[in-house]
């Protein structure tokens, strides 16, 4: 065996997805790989190379191996996957945010009119373009990737399959909260670079267990208003959703976790600028206009 880096994603909501739109489903999937397709494609790209930045390539996914509403990725290189972890994660959710940054209903921004054209007329249709977020866990150790025998459209073939103790280990990790959040275990940092390490958090009550906090790795890390300009094009569409949604929906306490996910990113960030009163004072004003005074406190802690 070698030893990786491994990313244990889960899809989030997949469940009632399925029940709810099964196509709607299906298209959720396939945003994901459309993102990874666009990568790969950039890549390939001969006028291209030299020119697209290493963390938004994916040469860091040494084994990239979706099933149903899981995903396991294995890398080489630490440092190099969580930066492109992260912005590929960023990618994902965006590839629809636009949708819920103006919703067409906002009780169920989900829900999207588009164009459907046919021989008659031009019409417009409803779909279901749901929000791609992951909980997910990381770990590195031994990893052993191999082919086993599988049946395809009644034909036989070799596909991947992989064991090891970090996967077992991610995959023990992964269920250690709620919402799009990636945990790890605290000495997984000491195999990064100084400033990666300053993206990780222990998570509170639970000894052992930090959090990456992916959000932040790609906000602008020179000044601070372009990196509220960088939490913003999150916060926006995830404050929509927060909204549309109400306990005990299932969906409601993801998009919680999210938005507390993407303050504590942000207050991270700030601080690698030294910006930190200023973040949290824009961030508090944020909550006032966006959510209500009374999570301020809870929020912002």
């Amino acid at each position: 065996m070698h030893t990786h880096i491994v990313a244990f994603l889960d899809l989030l909501g997949f469940s009632n997805y399925t029940k709810e739109d099964i196509v709607g489903t299906g298209r959720l999937l396939a945003d994901q790989q459309e993102i990874l397709g666009q990568r790969l494609s950039e890549a390939q790209n001969p006028n291209l190379i030299g020119q697209i930045p290493e963390w938004m390539q994916v040469d860091g996914f040494h084994h990239f191996l979706p099933f149903s509403d899981s995903t396991l990725i294995i890398g080489n290189d630490p440092n190099k996957f969580l930066r492109q972890l992260a912005d590929f994660l960023r990618a994902c959710f965006l590839i629809n945010s636009h949708a819920y940054f103006l919703p067409d209903d906002p009780e169920h921004p989900e829900k999207v009119r588009v164009l459907d054209a046919s021989l008659s007329a031009i019409k417009t249709a409803q779909e279901m373009w749901y929000p791609a977020q992951w909980r997910g866990a990381l770990a590195i150790g031994e990893v052993h990737v191999f082919e086993v025998l599988g049946i395809a459209r009644g034909k036989s073939l070799k596909v991947p399959n992989a064991i090891g103790p970090a996967i077992v280990e991610a995959v023990k990790l992964e269920k250690s909260g709620k919402g799009p959040r990636l945990f790890c275990p605290t000495r997984l940092p000491e195999h990064l670079t100084p400033d990666l390490r300053e993206y990780f958090q222990p998570v509170h009550g639970l000894n052992g267990v930090s959090e990456f906090l992916w959000p932040a790795v790609n906000f602008n890390r020179t000044t601070f208003d372009p990196q509220m300009n960088d939490f913003y094009e999150l916060w926006s569409p995830a404050v929509n959703l927060w909204k549309s949604k109400t306990k005990p929906h299932v969906a409601f306490e993801h998009y919680d976790q999210f938005l507390r996910l993407l303050i504590r990113s942000a207050v991270c960030s700030a601080k690698l600028v030294d910006a930190t009163p200023t973040a949290r004072d824009y961030i508090r004003n944020r909550i006032r206009q966006d959510l209500s005074d009374e999570f301020v406190d809870d929020y912002l802690s």
